[in-house]
C-alpha cells in the first residue's frame, strides 16, 4: 500500500524496488489495499526486500506458506494514475484519478478479445510502457511477473523457513512449477462433466 506511514512501502522506496514510467516516476494502480506500487521483481535488489518484509512479518505471525495473487499484474485501474488521499469502501472499482495510456504498445495493431470485447493492453494492468529496474517494458514483461515473483517469494521462504516453502500463486509461466503451485483464479463459470458411454453434461 502506498501510504506514509507503511513501513513495507518506505523501505521499498529507500530501495526503490518499485515499478516506474517513462519519466522516472513511479508507477501507482490500485488493487484490493487501495493504493499501490508494484515490485519491480526482475530487479535482483527486489528479493533481498521481499526476504526482508516476509521475515518481519514472519516473526509477528509464524505462517506456513504463502499466497500470491492478483499477480498478471492485476490492477482495478488503467493508464496513468495518481491518488488524491482519498479512500473509499468499494476498492473493486477505480478510485484513481487516472488518464488513459495510448503508446503503440497498449494499443498495437493486434487486440485481445480477453474481457468478451476488444480492450487496450493495458486494460486493468500496468501500462505496457512501464519499465524495470533495467529498461525494459511490460510489453516485453509481463507474462514473466507472476514467475518473477514467485521465485523471490520462494527464496525468501526458504530462508525464512529453512525448510522446502509452500508457494501458491495465480500466474504463472513455463518453469513456475519449480518455485509454485498453480492456483487457477476466479473462474467466471463452474463446469462439471459426466462421462459415461452416451453422454457428456456441462453446466
Amino acid at each position: 500500500m502506498a501510504y506514509n506511514d507503511y513501513g513495507t512501502y518506505l523501505r521499498g522506496m529507500k530501495e526503490d524496488v518499485f515499478l516506474k514510467h517513462q519519466n522516472d516516476d513511479i508507477f501507482m494502480g490500485q488493487v484490493w489495499p487501495g493504493p499501490v506500487y508494484f515490485p519491480d521483481f526482475l530487479n535482483p535488489k527486489t528479493t533481498e526486500w521481499w526476504t526482508h518484509e516476509i521475515r518481519r512479518f514472519h516473526e509477528k505471525v509464524p505462517f506456513d506458506g504463502m499466497w500470491i495473487d492478483m499477480n498478471e499484474i492485476a490492477n482495478f485501474c488503467s493508464g496513468t494514475c495518481s491518488w488524491n488521499g482519498t479512500i473509499y469502501p468499494d476498492n473493486t472499482n477505480c478510485y484513481l484519478q487516472c488518464t488513459p495510456a495510448h503508446s503503440k504498445y497498449d494499443d498495437p495493431p493486434f487486440m485481445l478479445n480477453h474481457t468478451g470485447t476488444y480492450q487496450p493492453l493495458n486494460y486493468r494492468t500496468a501500462p505496457m510502457t512501464v519499465k524495470h529496474h533495467d529498461g525494459n517494458i511490460q510489453y516485453n514483461t509481463h507474462s514473466l511477473f507472476g514467475i518473477s515473483e514467485s521465485k523471490a517469494t520462494h527464496i525468501a521462504m526458504t530462508a525464512v523457513r529453512k525448510k522446502r516453502p509452500f508457494v501458491l500463486s495465480r500466474s504463472t509461466f513455463l518453469g513456475s512449477g519449480q518455485y509454485t503451485a498453480h492456483w487457477t483464479g476466479d473462474v467466471k463459470t463452474a463446469h462439471i462433466v459426466c462421462l459415461n458411454k452416451y453422454t457428456v453434461y456441462g453446466t
